[in-house]
């Protein structure tokens, strides 16, 4: 059994200064994930190439990520922290060719600042929202207060569904063994 282990790298978040944005397009910065094998430790990191008619490379800001085995399929969801707004991108594992198809992305509006993604199935999936404000004088505010504006939140391949507020900074996530 293959252990695989994927890296990120790219992100500049949305509260980034302009110095940091202007950094990223001057050097042709862009989001990337990587693979690393466990079993083939020696390889090092191996960067996977993301294919996808519909999906905008150039705006790809990695952040938090998940996978889901189901037989021979590896489903994986990436938090993306676009230029216009936060959203999860759904990718299939192509192994034999290291690649990452994009398949979908997830946008909504209770998708304010996300900061983690955690899979329980292909398609259903829980994600942390870190603060509610994206910059301004209310971001600010919300750290410097701090007001617990972040919350837990589930999509169960149709609907949106707040699990738990009232946190603040609401960073990483995962399942335990028995999807709980």
């Amino acid at each position: 059994m293959r252990t695989w282990r994927h890296y990120l790298t790219g992100l500049v978040m949305p509260i980034a200064s302009s110095t940091v944005s202007e950094h990223r397009k001057k050097h042709n910065g862009k989001g990337r994930i990587y693979l690393f094998d466990f079993n083939q430790p020696d390889k090092g990191i191996e960067e996977l190439t993301i294919v996808g008619d519909q999906f905008n490379h150039s705006d790809f800001g990695p952040g938090g990520i998940s996978l889901w085995k189901d037989k021979d399929k590896v489903a994986v969801m990436v938090v993306n922290h676009g230029s216009a707004g936060d959203t999860i991108e759904k990718f299939l594992f192509i192994a034999k060719d290291k690649q990452l198809k994009h398949v979908h992305t997830y946008r909504d509006p209770t998708m304010h600042m996300v900061n983690d993604v955690a899979m329980d199935s292909e398609n259903s999936f829980y994600f942390t929202n870190f603060a509610y404000y994206k910059n301004g004088l209310f971001s600010l505010l919300e750290a410097v207060i701090p007001l617990a504006y972040g919350n837990l939140m589930y999509y169960d391949g149709k609907a949106y569904h707040k699990q738990d507020e009232g946190f603040f900074t609401l960073n990483g996530l995962i399942l335990s063994h028995d999807q709980q």
